[in-house]
């Protein structure tokens, strides 16, 4: 997957928090940030990992992303 100049994706563990994207101060990067739960069960864990990298994949205009199922 490529990742453009001045995106950027940050992936954490499950807080209170939405996703949401950041704006860098005095550079032009924003930053992506996106929860994944870790105390979903491991099916349900990996199909959020997988919609996630599809959502990654299309913010980033990645025509060569095939989704792994």
């Amino acid at each position: 997957m490529r990742v453009r100049r001045g995106l950027g994706h940050l992936i954490y563990a499950k807080g209170d928090a939405a996703s949401h994207a950041v704006d860098i101060v005095g550079a032009d990067i924003t930053i992506y940030c996106h929860a994944l739960d870790l105390t979903a069960c491991p099916a349900e864990l990996l199909a959020s990992i997988g919609t996630l990298i599809g959502k990654i994949a299309k913010r980033n205009g990645d025509e060569h992303y095939v989704a792994c199922r």
